[in-house]
C-alpha cells in the first residue's frame, strides 16, 4: 500500500518528464480593432505602452521591442496556471510564456497573442496528447493547460478592448 501511494504521489513528476507529443496547431489569436479615425498612430502607440505598464507588474521586463516609427510593441510575458492532473492526483502549477504584439496605424490597432510555451510540455497546441506513457493523466493536464491559456487570451482581449475603446470617447 505504501508503494502504491508513493507511485501516486510521484506520478505528476514522472508524467511531466515524458516526451509528450500533441496534435493540432499552436494556439494563436489575432484581431484588428477599428477605432476612431482621428486617433493618430503616435497616440495609440503611447496608449499601448501605458497598457503594458498597467497590466504587467514589470513592463520593462516584459517589453522586448518598441518601435515608435513602425507603431509596434512586442512583449514576452509569463502566466501561471493551476493544472488538474487526474481524479486522485494533486494539482500542479505551470508557468507558460507567451508573446503579445501590438501594432498601430491611424485609427486601428492589431493585437496578436502567440507562442504559448510551457517549460515541460513545450508549445501549447489546440489538439490532444498523441504520445505519452501515461496518456490519460497527460491528457487531463494538457486539457487543463489549454483551458488556462484560452482564459488568459480572453482576459487580455477584454482589457485591450476596454482600454482602446475608451480612447474614442476620451475627453479632458
Amino acid at each position: 500500500m505504501k508503494t502504491f501511494l508513493m507511485i501516486l504521489l510521484l506520478m505528476p513528476l514522472l508524467v511531466k518528464s515524458q516526451g509528450i507529443v500533441t496534435s493540432g496547431t499552436p494556439i494563436k489569436k489575432d484581431s484588428i480593432l477599428i477605432l476612431d479615425s482621428t486617433l493618430k498612430q503616435e497616440k495609440l502607440y503611447s496608449a499601448g505602452l501605458e497598457w503594458f505598464a498597467i497590466n504587467y507588474k514589470s513592463a520593462m521586463n516584459v517589453l522586448q521591442l518598441q518601435d515608435k516609427e513602425a507603431g509596434t510593441i512586442i512583449g514576452k510575458a509569463r502566466m501561471s496556471c493551476v493544472i488538474k492532473s487526474g481524479k486522485f492526483m494533486p494539482l500542479n502549477s505551470a508557468n507558460i510564456s507567451y508573446t503579445l504584439k501590438l501594432s498601430f496605424k491611424n485609427g486601428k490597432m492589431k493585437y496578436e497573442l502567440s507562442d504559448f510555451i510551457d517549460d515541460n510540455y513545450g508549445l501549447i497546441k489546440d489538439g490532444n496528447v498523441v504520445k505519452s506513457t501515461v496518456i490519460k493523466i497527460a491528457n487531463n493536464q494538457y486539457t487543463s493547460m489549454k483551458t488556462c491559456v484560452l482564459d488568459e487570451i480572453a482576459l487580455i482581449e477584454i482589457k485591450l478592448k476596454e482600454t482602446f475603446k475608451k480612447l474614442n470617447k476620451e475627453e479632458w
